[in-house]
């Protein structure tokens, strides 16, 4: 999997026209052997194609998930929902989504270690987490009602 995350939009020309994302040009390999063919397409999170997954295997045990992943659980809201912020600290690298609303990307290394969640995308009742994590997968999801910026 190759992440294309950012783009250049500063610096000189010579910079910017010299600015290589992507895959590099010529040979490719993985573990020693030459890559001739390969498939290239987006991985596009919309809100619309989040909010109809479903028929996820069961795991009990999180370090039989080899990343990169798709993940989803539930979790139960009771009373009035709050704001809070999801705590994905042990996760590597991702973007989290609660019933289908894209949230945020997380990285380990900061700078913002826990994700802002407002009350109004949750309800009362069974919500839903999804998880995209590209290198690591964390033990624990958790809401907590601190930010942590770095």
């Amino acid at each position: 999997m190759v992440e294309c995350m950012d783009r250049a939009n500063g610096g000189s020309e010579v910079e910017l026209t010299n600015e290589i994302k992507g895959l590099p040009e010529g040979s490719i390999s993985l573990n020693g052997k030459e890559v001739s063919s390969f498939q290239v397409f987006a991985l596009e999170f919309r809100n619309s194609w989040v909010k109809q997954l479903k028929d996820f295997e069961s795991v009990s045990n999180s370090t039989v998930l080899k990343a990169p992943v798709l993940v989803q659980s539930t979790f139960e809201v009771t009373g009035e929902p709050l704001d809070t912020y999801l705590d994905l600290t042990g996760w590597h690298k991702g973007v989290a989504f609660v019933n289908g609303f894209n949230i945020g990307r997380y990285f380990k290394v900061g700078p913002q270690q826990r994700l802002y969640v407002p009350s109004p995308l949750l309800k009362t009742g069974n919500n839903t987490i999804t998880i995209f994590e590209q290198l690591e997968v964390g033990s624990d999801i958790k809401f907590v009602s601190t930010p942590n910026i770095g």
